[in-house]
């Protein structure tokens, strides 16, 4: 996933080999594994037995390694590049999953390429109890403009997850280039996705009067267990950020979204799309929403969060420590019958508040949120009618604040990662603009590791921050701006520097 040290020597030696004259040999196979489990790499055969000296292909390994993969096993891809796209039915069991995982400090990359004449997802996965981790998926086509065919996706998606999918986790992924990130089916149960970073994935399908595609995680789902969505960075997307939207016979049910960074997306397209919706033309119910990090640069964006769509009658939700910065309608509410939003940071253009429903006085409960807009603006709506803030609170019965100062020190946000001790999600709205933060790190890091530190717009690039740490609890991180990695086949505009106003970084412990 994000390079190692050793792969960036790696790729120092071979700039500096290409000056030699005549061919330049490949690099050397990496020596031989010493991790229990089946062995894949990207020369491997369907004919090999899963070892280090005979490894199979990727097709071979997701397809059971010919009878020889069991509940509990783990099968680990090599470095290298894994061309074509693959179909997964691992089966575990409770409390024996399978697992299928890069090797440690090496990049295992899938790339869907096009997905051939059909447009074939990337990643299809089906089967239960088996986790994803640590691996690269992408696609190297370059289209980016037109119809594939009708009800066809010029980039398919990355990882598709079929109807009858149960009790999977897809941990720590780097998806980019792809359709969409994910999409999950209305049937498939028990999903997580976790700590994944999803970018420049999409395309238009007209350059006017259509519409852009490419959401990070499109999600839905029918109430039979739950389907979560935490700690994902998600960036210059063409389509959505997430999008929780399900139509006729299918629901929107037992959604989790927490901890999210989530920002800029729709705007290397043509069209406006929120980073955040939960909503659809079905109900949604006993969903959460609840700690993330939502951005828009200034000047880009629409809608930032959408909550509930149109005119549909959802019942329950949780909206709770959210903090949605930009966008000319920051945050928009549709109808609810039991909504709280609560300790929400809110701060925006035009409109900071939307709510569409006459019955919001009796249905949602506000309290806690801090609302960063001058309170004497007509800047909050309440069933089309626009308010100064002592006015809408009031219409609405609200118990908020509001200030037209913004906070006057950076909002530092540490996410520790759940499946990977030393390694954290850092968010930074840097309110006044400093050239560096001080952020904690004391529970991620122990005195002595050492660590690096990497800007999610540039994994490739050089860190912005590495060394020892020397106790003390906190780190410095440089706040300057970085160039957002180019999408592959170009975007419809510019992608946007955040730096130093806002920005999202890895921690891991090297």
């Amino acid at each position: 996933m994000l390079l190692t040290l050793v792969q960036l020597l790696v790729a120092t030696v071979g700039m500096f080999a290409c000056r030699r004259v005549g061919p330049i040999e490949p690099p050397p196979p990496p020596p031989p594994g010493t991790h229990v489990g089946w062995y894949v790499t990207a020369t491997g055969t369907s004919g090999g037995d899963g070892t280090n000296a005979q490894p199979w292909d990727l097709q071979t390994a997701l397809s059971g390694g010919n009878g020889k993969v069991q509940v509990g096993d783990t099968i680990w891809l090599r470095q290298g590049t894994y061309h074509g796209t693959f179909y997964s039915g691992l089966s575990g069991v409770a409390g024996s999953p399978i697992v299928v995982r890069a090797y440690p400090g090496e990049r295992a990359t899938i790339d869907g390429g096009t997905g051939g004449a059909n447009r074939i997802e990337t990643l299809t996965v089906s089967g239960r109890f088996t986790y994803y981790w640590d691996l690269e998926i992408m696609q190297s086509s370059t289209a980016r403009l037109g119809e594939a065919g009708t009800g066809t996706p010029l980039r398919p998606t990355g990882v598709y997850i079929q109807q009858s999918a149960h009790d999977l986790k897809f941990i720590n992924l780097v998806i980019h280039d792809t359709g969409h990130g994910f999409y999950t089916e209305n049937t498939a149960h028990n999903i997580e996705i976790y700590g994944c970073i999803i970018f420049n994935g999409g395309n238009e399908n007209s350059a006017t009067g259509g519409r852009s595609d490419g959401h990070g995680i499109y999600i839905k789902g029918d109430g039979v267990g739950w389907k979560i969505a935490r700690d994902n960075v998600i960036f210059n997307q063409f389509g959505f950020g997430i999008h929780g939207y399900a139509e006729s016979g299918q629901a929107l049910k037992n959604l989790v979204f927490d901890g999210n960074a989530i920002f800029n997306n729709g705007t290397p397209s043509d069209y406006d799309n929120p980073n955040l919706q939960l909503g659809g033309t079905v109900v949604a119910d006993n969903d959460s929403v609840t700690n993330n990090s939502l951005y828009y640069s200034p000047g880009v964006g629409y809608l930032n969060a959408r909550i509930g769509y149109n005119a549909t009658a959802n019942g329950t939700a949780l909206v709770r420590g959210n903090t949605i910065v930009g966008g000319s309608q920051t945050f928009d509410f549709g109808y609810w019958a039991n909504l709280t939003v609560q300790t929400n940071i809110i701060q925006g253009g035009t409109r900071i508040v939307a709510q569409h429903d006459a019955n919001a006085p009796a249905t949602e409960h506000w309290s806690g949120n801090t609302h960063y807009r001058d309170p004497t603006t007509q800047g909050w709506q309440f069933n089309g009618a626009s308010f100064a803030f002592t006015g809408w609170q009031s219409a609405v019965g609200a118990t908020d604040a509001a200030s037209a100062t913004l906070p006057n020190a950076a909002q530092i946000i540490v996410r520790p990662n759940l499946y990977e001790p030393g390694r954290a999600n850092i968010i930074v709205y840097n309110w006044t603009s400093l050239s560096t933060v001080n952020v904690p790190v004391g529970a991620i890091l122990g005195t002595g590791d050492s660590y690096v530190v990497r800007n999610v717009q540039d994994l490739a690039g050089t860190p912005v921050a590495s060394g020892t740490y020397q106790g003390g609890g906190t780190i410095s991180i440089p706040m300057a701006s970085v160039t957002p990695t180019a999408p592959i086949g170009g975007s419809f505009h510019p992608l946007l520097k955040t730096g130093p106003a806002f920005d999202v970084f890895v921690l891991r412990r090297s």
